[in-house]
Order: C-alpha cells, then sequence, then structure tokens
C-alpha cells in the first residue's frame, strides 16, 4: 500500500470493520478467521482476548439476544496507511438500545491495525475506549 490508501483500500476495510459489528450484534454468522489475523487481539475496557480461539469464545459467550436488544454504530472512520501492506483505522463508536425504545447508551471511539493478507485485510488489534470509563488497558 502506497503512504495513502487506495479508494479500494479505504472500501475493504470499511466493510471489514461493518462486519465485525454485524457478527458482535448477533446480525452475521460470519467466522472470526475472517475478520482477524491469526494472532489477532480485541483490547475492550472489560478485558483482552487475543488470538482467534478467545476471539471465537468472545462471541459465543455473548448473550444470544445481545443484537435484539442494540445495535453498534460506527462513524467518522479514517483509514491511513501505516506501512506497506499495513493500515490504521479511527472511528468513533455508538451503542444504542433498542428496547423497548432507541436510546443512546454508550459513546466511545475505536482504533484499529490492520494488515492485508492473501484474503484480503484483516484486523491485527482492536481497541476501544468507552467515554466516561477507565481503560485498564491503555
Amino acid at each position: 500500500m502506497s503512504s495513502s490508501p487506495t479508494f479500494e483500500d479505504r472500501l475493504e476495510i470499511h466493510e471489514l470493520l461493518g462486519r465485525y459489528y454485524q457478527l458482535l450484534d448477533g446480525e452475521s454468522s460470519i467466522s472470526s478467521a475472517s475478520i482477524f489475523t491469526d494472532d489477532g487481539a480485541i483490547v475492550v475496557p472489560t478485558g483482552q482476548f487475543l488470538g482467534l480461539e478467545t476471539i471465537d469464545d468472545f462471541f459465543t459467550k455473548r448473550p444470544s439476544d445481545a443484537g435484539r436488544n442494540g445495535r453498534h454504530f460506527i462513524s467518522n472512520l479514517v483509514v491511513a496507511a501505516s506501512g506497506e501492506g499495513v493500515a490504521r483505522a479511527d472511528f468513533y463508536l455508538q451503542y444504542v438500545g433498542i428496547v423497548p425504545a432507541p436510546v443512546l447508551k454508550m459513546t466511545g471511539r475505536g482504533e484499529c491495525d490492520l494488515v492485508r493478507t492473501t484474503g484480503g485485510w484483516r484486523m491485527r488489534q482492536l481497541r476501544i475506549h468507552i467515554d466516561g470509563s477507565p481503560n485498564p488497558h491503555d
């Protein structure tokens, strides 16, 4: 990747983050291997999930009604190259509860380190920072 990501790189990375949040909200059955590298990591205020097996556990142990109770939204997504075949995406994050009526429950920001693989772009590390919440992993 050049010093500036191509349109195709940006689009693929946007789609990748969209698929991640659809999986998180229970609206997709894709595998985490199609989103993360083998050594991928999710770092959130409540813990760190390192490697595909642990990431799969993170998704399978979520409440089965998680997606029916709320939705994650990302915005202001900016993608920048950080080396050859390496990129970083920064974005804002919102979680909206939808039962019994839509209400904003959480805001924050995300940082994602990405790597181009033979299968396309994959997340190496996703870090989530929730507004008003200390993050012990910073």
